[in-house]
């Protein structure tokens, strides 16, 4: 027997249920705790005590990074934490007939729907450093390329308004870019450090670059990625694009023919980086990116089911350089073609 405790969480609180796989009829609400450090060790407790020496597995949905606390904390206790997608809880929740919203009840239809899905969930690992480390500089170096693009735009905008540069409000903007510049610059100085501390991350970014469509911009993003795939022990190019939700998805009803859309159940930063990188890599005309996305507007597809269809096909590649340990071979790629 299975104790699955459902955790909805918030920055002060902690929204907490459990559920008894086979015997239970409905989750019981076991109370609201603390999101707290060290509170965490009296939530435990209490759990434990509720248990009767069943395996305990923790249900939690991510709260915009204030559950992260507790989930390191239960990794390090070795608890067995799943992780859903908080979209399909809730459509899940939906179609049970539960309109209502409230931490006591999203906790409750959290632990209900880990014992329903456990086969579905795989096991919460934190990220590998330093490939953590990686996404986060990669991370923060687009937020900040985005940040200062806007500023540009805004600078752009007062000048062509005809505001003499010496306005305040310009040099302002003017001030702000070239901090944001000297961000950048420092950024890229420590995603370089990490990799001259760790060789086989460089020689994976390096092999990576050989795939068409991958970018200084994309390649550190799809290193700690692609670490991150193999340390969940998945082996298979499907289930990562499923992952990064790029998987098409059918919809047919009577006689309408039928219709594909992605499934967009993975986070969506990976998959506009993706998207990004295939509108990148159609600029040669000689590449194998070009070719396909060109193959299938031939075949009649639209501009944006062709390029999602391309960055799927990055991604494919990229997981294939990962498992050979080899560069992209261009003439392998001809061949099976």
């Amino acid at each position: 027997m299975s104790l699955y405790i459902g955790v909805d969480g918030s920055r002060d609180t902690l929204a907490v249920a459990l559920f008894r796989a086979g015997q239970d009829s409905s989750p019981q609400y076991l109370g609201s705790f603390p999101n707290r450090l060290e509170k965490f060790e009296t939530l435990f407790r209490q759990v434990q005590q509720q248990s009767r020496g069943e395996e305990v597995i923790w249900v939690i949905e991510p709260c915009g990074g204030y559950e992260r606390p507790l989930m390191y904390w239960l990794y390090e206790h070795r608890q067995c934490i799943l992780y859903p997608n908080p979209r399909q809880v809730r459509q899940w929740q939906q179609g049970r007939g539960y309109r209502a919203k409230t931490d006591p009840l999203d906790s409750q239809m959290l632990a209900l729907y880990g014992a329903e899905h456990r086969q579905d969930l795989h096991p919460w690992k934190p990220w590998p450093e330093p490939a953590g480390h990686l996404l986060r500089l990669a991370e923060r170096w687009r937020e900040l390329e985005v940040e200062r693009q806007r500023e540009q735009n805004r600078l752009e905008a007062y000048l062509s308004q005809g505001i003499s540069p010496d306005a305040p409000e310009v040099r302002d903007l003017q001030e702000h870019i070239q901090f944001l510049e000297g961000l950048i610059r420092r950024t890229k100085k420590h995603i370089g450090r990490l990799y001259r501390d760790f060789p086989d991350l460089d020689g994976l970014r390096r092999r990576l670059l050989s795939v068409p469509g991958v970018g200084e911009k994309t390649v550190h993003a799809l290193v700690a990625l692609l670490i991150r795939w193999a340390q969940l022990g998945r082996r298979d190019a499907k289930g990562l694009v499923a992952y990064l939700g790029l998987d098409p998805r059918i919809h047919q009803s009577g006689k309408r023919p039928p219709r594909g859309r992605i499934s967009k159940q993975g986070d969506t930063r990976w998959r506009s980086l993706l998207v990004a990188a295939a509108r990148g890599g159609l600029k040669g005309t000689s590449s194998p990116l070009a070719r396909f996305y060109r193959r299938l507007r031939q075949r009649g597809k639209p501009h944006m089911v062709a390029l999602v269809a391309a960055a799927r096909k990055i991604v494919v590649w990229a997981w294939a350089v990962y498992c050979c340990g080899e560069p992209f071979d261009l003439r392998r790629h001809i061949a099976r073609v």
